[in-house]
This record gives C-alpha cells, structure tokens and sequence, in this order.
C-alpha cells in the first residue's frame, strides 16, 4: 500500500513539474515575443530619426546609358567612400541592444566622416537563433536599410556567408537581394548578366554581382567599382566547419568582361574590388609583409585573428591571378584595390604584387564571442578618390570608432 501511495505521490510531483515547466516556458516566450516587439520598434524608431547627410557628391549618382549607377567627381574636388563590414544586426528579441549599438555605431561612423558612398563588404545580417533569437532576416534588414535611407546616402552592398545561413531564414539570398536593391538609396543591382561562351546572355552564380562607375566632369571614366557576391558555404557545409565558398568561374569570367569594357571607356580608368570572403592571397600578403618581402608593403592594421589566420574559401577562384594579367597589359585598365570583411579581428591593408588588400573594421557586436565588449577592431575606412588621379593613386584611412566616441566626449 505504502509503495502504491509513494508512486502516485511521485506522479502527482512529475505531473506538477511539467504542468510548471510548460507554464514557464510559455510565459518566457510570451515576454521574450512583447519585449522583442518592443525593443525592435525603438531600434526602428532611432534608425528612422538619422538625419540627412547627403554631399554635393553624393547627389550626382544616377545611372548611365548601360544601366550602371555613376557619380560624377566636380573638377578640383574628391569622392569619399566609407568602407563597413561585417555589421551583424540580428533584428530579434536576442539582439536588442547590439543591434543598438551597430546602428548607433554605423550613425556615428557616417556623422564623422560624411562619404559620398557607402559600401558594405557583407555580413549584414545575423539570423540566428541562438544569438539573435529570430531566423526572420527581413527585420534585420529592415533597421538597416530604415537608417541608411534616412541619413540619405548611397550605399552598395555585397553578402557574406551569414545573411541567409544556408537558406534558412524567412527570405532566401534572391528575396534578400531583391529587398536590397528596392530600397530607396540602395545601389545593390541583381540581375547583371554576361555573354557565355555559346553567345548566351546568363546571370553569374551569385546575388548582386554589379559596376559602380565615378567619372569626372569631362564625363571620362575615373574609376570602377566592382561588386561580386562570395557566396557562403561550400555544397553540404555548414558554418562551423569554416568550408567557406568563393568566386565562381563564371563570376570570373564576368569580372573580366566587365573590365575589359572598362577598358574600352579608358584604359588608365582603375578597378577596386569589394566582396566578403577574402582571396588566399591575403594571407599570403600578410605572411609576406612579415617577412620583410619586397613584394608586400603593410600600410596599416594587423591580422588579430588566432594564429594570424586568414579564412579564405576552400577553394581558390584564381581572380587574384585574372587581377594581375590585366595590369601586365598596357591596353587594359588596373585592377589596383580590393576591400573584404569576413574576418574580423584582421584590418590590415598591404600592396601585395602591384594590387591593394584591404581588410575592412568590422561592426560586429553579436557574432563572435566576447566581442561585444572588444573595441580595437571596430570602425570603417574612408576611401578617397580624387579627379584626375589613376592607379594606385588613392588614399585608404582607417577611422577607429572608439576614437570617434573619445573625441565627441
């Protein structure tokens, strides 16, 4: 009998513990949902309130004849681009205050340096559970985009592995893409082709593959600015692995029309590139640079990343290689610059073999741990492009934003 009342006993414990468990639960998601809402809406609310910040510069951008946005450089004057990376908004209950912070961050790097452009080397967004608490990328999105298109400058932006990770989120890479490019002051283009081997205009691998021309007041190409989407992962790989993807081949192959028209505009014209994952040559530079080789001049920063590591993708796209051929040929305009994120404890920019490689200052507050409270690798860059300048005639500035919040006090 004993035994008969000590297991019903136990049951009726059982019972109550998983009635109180479920209720427990229940009640956070409820406040985890209210509190989310509310913390989305006043992120939303700040990034809305940025004032204008358009430039005399920034007001020349339209599209050309082939589609392609241009800005025009006045005679005497400069086009100024603040480079950022590796934002990491997440837009969910989770992430609250470092989607604060990153929007805050942006505001206070734009307020200081007021570019002409902007460009985003990839890592947007941060959809993930467990840190952002949400796979709805679309809210994160949408602060970023709310603040951008509210301060009034042009901005570009390329992916990075996270905005979609692995196409699990509420909108896949074309929806983000397509998204993007809606935007008011948003430069991002998704639906550039080039002609194949067959003769067949097609679209190359990837969302937002695209040219940003800067011209000068006689209306002679400048400069050329090209986006090209790195993709994410490996097929069958995951984020933790760091199987990280590249530039396709025909992806490759469409650069080198794109600069070979270029070419055709003015062969002293300048390529810079901006994608997310950096090329194995980056390591290589930054091995090299350490090495005292002649070859590699470190221009600033350092790699912070464990072992000084570079993470490129697993395989090698060869477009470093594609860079070099066009500046050995005195017909072709040179590819002198290229800006990637990805990495973000590295922010070293070295002249490896004739070509610029940069590292962007990432924003990041949420992905990598611990990093909310770092500050040493948080900032942008300010790329200045002046009239009448070519080659590797152009400045790159890093603007470290906890000097920037030193100096405002």
């Amino acid at each position: 009998m004993r035994k008969l009342i000590f297991k019903a006993q136990a049951k009726n414990i059982i019972a109550v513990f998983l009635i109180m468990s479920l209720l427990t639960a229940i009640l956070f998601i409820a406040l985890a949902a209210i509190g989310g809402a509310i913390g989305y809406a006043v992120n939303l609310s700040y990034a809305r309130s940025a004032p204008s910040y358009a430039t005399e510069v920034s007001k020349t951008c339209a599209l050309d004849g082939e589609g392609d946005y241009t800005f025009t450089i006045p005679k005497d004057k400069e086009l100024k681009i603040l480079n950022l990376t590796d934002l990491h908004i997440g837009g969910g209950w989770g992430s609250i205050q470092t989607d604060r912070n990153a929007l805050k961050a942006i505001h206070t790097l734009v307020k200081y340096s007021r570019p002409d452009l902007i460009t985003i080397t990839g890592d947007t967004l941060f959809p993930i559970v467990w840190s952002a608490g949400t796979l709805n990328n679309r809210k994160g999105a949408n602060l970023l985009t709310a603040l951008l298109d509210s301060m009034e400058v042009p901005y570009a932006v390329v992916f990075g592995n996270h905005e979609t990770e692995g196409n699990n989120t509420v909108l896949d890479r074309e929806e983000l893409g397509r998204y993007y490019a809606s935007k008011e002051y948003c430069l991002m283009q998704t639906d550039k082709t080039y002609t194949d081997a067959s003769g067949n205009e097609v679209k190359p691998y990837g969302v937002g593959n695209y040219v940003i021309k800067v011209k000068e007041e006689s209306g002679k190409l400048n400069t050329a600015l090209v986006f090209i989407d790195s993709n994410d992962y490996m097929p069958g790989a995951g984020g933790l692995d760091w199987s990280y993807d590249r530039i396709h081949d025909d992806q490759v192959e469409w650069f080198k029309q794109k600069v070979d028209a270029i070419s055709e505009l003015n062969k002293d014209a300048r390529v810079l590139s901006f994608f997310h994952i950096p090329l194995w040559e980056y390591g290589d530079a930054w091995t090299a640079a350490m090495n005292g080789d002649a070859d590699a001049t470190l221009h600033f920063g350092w790699a912070g990343e464990t072992g000084g590591k570079s993470y490129g993708g697993k395989e090698d796209s060869h477009l470093f290689d594609v860079m070099q051929d066009f500046n050995n040929n005195p017909d072709k305009a040179d590819c002198v610059g290229v800006f990637c994120g990805h990495d973000h404890y590295n922010n070293y920019s070295i002249t490896y073999k004739g070509i610029r490689l940069t590292y962007g200052f990432s924003i990041d507050y949420l992905a990598y741990a611990d990093i909310k409270n770092q500050s040493w690798q948080r900032g942008g860059q300010l790329i200045t492009l002046k009239s009448g300048s070519k080659g590797l005639d152009f400045d790159v500035k890093p603007i470290i934003y906890e000097g920037i919040k030193l100096m405002e006090g």
